[in-house]
């Protein structure tokens, strides 16, 4: 707890920009070191970290993570992967160690396939939709002091989707949470190039029509910088849903 005081302590608030009903306060950290990891896409772009299902039969909250490279990986809670036999989202961030495998607690987000489109899983570029993710991290973390396993309520996710998609006139054959973002591709990234990243960010609160929707925060500006189209994805799918 102390360590976690120091480091707010360290922030300093923003003046905030807004876009569509989204209103960043941008979290400025001067003095941040650079970081020691990389980020999940960049480490699938450069070829060191490897998502797959963990079998040929799979299985839908877990998936099996190799990271091959010198390097530890930061997997962000609520960061979507497209591919192999369904889509998922993470349930928990997660650094992976360097030259290591793990299993990742996943939740699955489209409800209609399952099948392998791929080998392995790409990096959505985007997180889950924040109220979603809001949602499924308070089912997670139930899960984690009842039985010790990171796991989401699936049907509640599955219906949660449903009713945004329906709300947001988003049509996927496989249910798939990724046609909301597809349906309103334009404005989000009108968002992403409109709300940039400032010098010495490492983070932002959001609010969405006058309510705190949310916080994000890292050690480092590089990682905002490469973390934020996708969280600003996030926020702003919940701006949009009116």
């Amino acid at each position: 707890m102390h360590a976690l005081q120091t480091f707010m302590s360290s922030l300093s608030i923003g003046s905030p920009t807004s876009r569509e009903g989204l209103t960043v306060y941008p979290l400025l950290r001067p003095t941040a070191p650079e970081p020691f990891y990389d980020t999940l896409s960049e480490a699938i772009r450069g070829g060191t970290l490897h998502i797959s299902e963990v079998s040929e039969s799979g299985s839908v909250p877990e998936l099996r993570v190799v990271n091959d490279g010198a390097r530890p990986v930061l997997i962000i809670d609520g960061e979507e992967l497209v591919g192999a036999k369904q889509n998922r989202i993470v349930n928990l961030t997660v650094l992976v160690p360097q030259l290591a495998t793990i299993t990742l607690p996943v939740t699955c987000v489209e409800a209609g396939r399952w099948s392998h489109v791929s080998r392995e899983f790409m990096s959505a570029e985007r997180a889950y939709h924040a109220s979603g993710r809001r949602s499924k991290l308070g089912q997670v973390s139930m899960s984690m002091r009842a039985h010790n396993i990171a796991m989401a309520d699936q049907s509640a996710v599955w219906s949660e989707i449903a009713e945004k998609s329906a709300r947001l006139g988003a049509f996927s054959a496989t249910r798939a949470a990724a046609a909301m973002y597809e349906q309103r591709r334009k404005p989000l990234d009108e968002m992403i190039a409109t709300l940039q990243p400032l010098e010495h960010q490492v983070g932002a609160v959001f609010i969405i029509r006058g309510m705190v929707a949310g916080m994000d925060v890292f050690d480092s500006p590089p990682t905002w910088r490469r973390t934020m189209p996708a969280l600003l994805r996030s926020y702003g799918l919940d701006a949009l849903d009116t």
